[in-house]
């Protein structure tokens, strides 16, 4: 009866040996898969940060291209008050222009006039 209880005893002292270093492994297995998913999370954290980088960068490029929009308005109003200012000019160039012409001619025969 010894001899079976040691050899139970010694059965179940396997078992047990055996669940121990199954739960080694389980817990070793479990270690690896928390690192791992730990590196994916650091990856997920440093792909979220420079996609926040980018979103601020891209925000602040709108703005810009909003206020160049804004000015590109600006100068292209200006262009046009310019051109219609400088076809005034070119139109009263050309009355006086023409009015000197008359002048010159009323002038002209005036002198002749004024000679016979």
């Amino acid at each position: 009866m010894k001899v079976e209880h040691d050899v139970w005893r010694q059965s179940e002292k396997d078992q047990y040996e055996e669940k121990l270093r199954a739960s080694q492994m389980a817990e070793e297995i479990t270690r690896k898969e928390l690192q791992s998913v730990r590196l994916k999370l650091q990856e997920q954290i440093v792909t979220i940060e420079n996609a926040e980088k980018e979103k601020n960068e891209n925000s602040d490029l709108k703005q810009q291209i909003s206020s160049l929009q804004i000015q590109v308005t600006s100068l292209a109003q200006s262009e046009n008050d310019l051109l219609n200012s400088n076809q005034m000019l070119k139109e009263m160039v050309e009355r006086l222009k023409q009015e000197c012409r008359n002048f010159r001619s009323q002038a002209e025969k005036a002198q002749l006039e004024a000679e016979k």
